[in-house]
């Protein structure tokens, strides 16, 4: 038990809630004389801890874009024939079409690989909502 716990321990009539509240404050205004640069530091460490995800994103993302010899999304069929040759507009690629430019209004900065990988959990959406529904599930072409 450290000094400022137990001198409000010492107290006559502190309440338990009190006590921990006032020991925590008191523990706080300690760190800050003691080490004036806490928040420097803790903002540092958490810009590290950025850098190093974004980091392992960049080298993630340049490395798919450049496996591929076309940078794209393919969202799917735009048009579905109907049986008398009619052409009609394709709901799902146009619920595809819309929830990437969702994400593009949202996110500026996501790029192509954001965008495949956006598709990827809507296919597994629409996969889980056809299975939970009892609904046979089509086959979809997912681009890797």
């Amino acid at each position: 038990m450290d000094f400022i716990t137990q001198w409000f321990s010492s107290r006559p009539g502190v309440q338990q809630g009190i006590e921990h509240d006032c020991s925590r404050k008191l523990l706080r205004v300690w760190m800050k004389i003691r080490f004036p640069q806490w928040p420097v530091w803790i903002s540092l460490l958490r810009l590290w801890y950025a850098l190093r995800h974004e980091g392992r994103s960049f080298v993630g993302h340049t490395r798919t874009l450049l496996a591929k010899k076309h940078w794209g999304v393919d969202y799917g069929p735009l048009y579905e024939s109907l049986p008398d040759e009619h052409l009609i507009l394709n709901k799902r690629t146009d619920a595809c079409i819309r929830g990437t430019q969702d994400l593009a209004m949202d996110y500026p900065w996501a790029s192509m690989v954001d965008r495949q990988i956006f598709l990827r959990g809507f296919d597994a959406g629409e996969q889980y909502a056809l299975l939970s529904t009892g609904t046979p599930a089509p086959e979809l072409a997912v681009a890797p």
